[in-house]
């Protein structure tokens, strides 16, 4: 039987989509006023540049999410799911490899597997929820779990990226630069590694992901300049 995802439910995705995402794309704006300190003939065109990237990047995330989830089956037949979605890594799952299936309170569903990059995410639940259940049933247990924290550990995570950013590149302290570089630097490493892991994770998402090599570039050779 295949599964698709409830078009009227993307509504509430693309609101919680926002709420997550908009804080985060507004933490370097805060950083480079808080740091740069720009005059007031400068402000305004930095707002606008700002304001125009976020416009530009939230426009086609959505974008490209709304078609995802237009594209999004989940097959489940022989004792198998089979996950397939456009610009998405296919997700072949043998029932022998489902460790546990878990809803959060909004409605989705993570089937997880033994191996995490091969968990797949349904937000919000399948179209025909009862009929899903009854089949997730036949070999293991539906359970229910919260997001409570989700949200600030996303925000929180964004802010300690920040602040170590702003530690390395403004402190003149050799140890406070030695340890806010190495975390930066291994947090960029651990987040590109897992994004391209992530089978839950776009094809677009996973190209963007080479810009931490900038970042990463600089912080490193800061920290190598700081040696000598």
């Amino acid at each position: 039987m295949t599964f698709r995802l409830n078009l009227e439910k993307f509504k509430e995705f693309r609101k919680a989509l926002l709420m997550r995402s908009l804080p985060i794309l507004m933490l370097p704006l805060v950083f480079v006023l808080y740091f740069n300190r720009p005059d007031v003939t400068t402000l305004p065109f930095l707002l606008i540049i700002f304001i125009g990237i976020i416009s530009f990047t939230t426009f086609n995330t959505l974008k490209r999410q709304k078609r995802a989830w237009e594209t999004f089956e989940l097959t489940i037949k022989d004792n198998i799911i089979t996950r397939v979605q456009e610009q998405y890594p296919t997700i072949i799952l043998p029932f022998s490899e489902v460790v546990e299936v878990i809803e959060i309170p909004n409605g989705s569903i993570t089937i997880v597997a033994k191996s995490k990059v091969n968990s797949i995410v349904i937000p919000y639940g399948p179209d025909s929820k009862e009929e899903f259940v009854k089949i997730i049933s036949s070999f293991t247990i539906l359970k229910k779990a919260t997001n409570k924290y989700t949200l600030l550990y996303t925000i929180g995570a964004g802010i300690l990226g920040l602040v170590l950013f702003g530690l390395f590149f403004t402190s003149t302290d050799f140890y406070v630069i030695q340890l806010s570089g190495f975390a930066f630097a291994g947090t960029l490493i651990w987040s590109f590694v897992q994004i391209q892991r992530n089978k839950n994770i776009d094809r677009k998402m996973k190209l963007t992901s080479y810009a931490f090599i900038i970042p990463l570039l600089s912080v490193l050779l800061k920290l190598i300049a700081s040696w000598k």
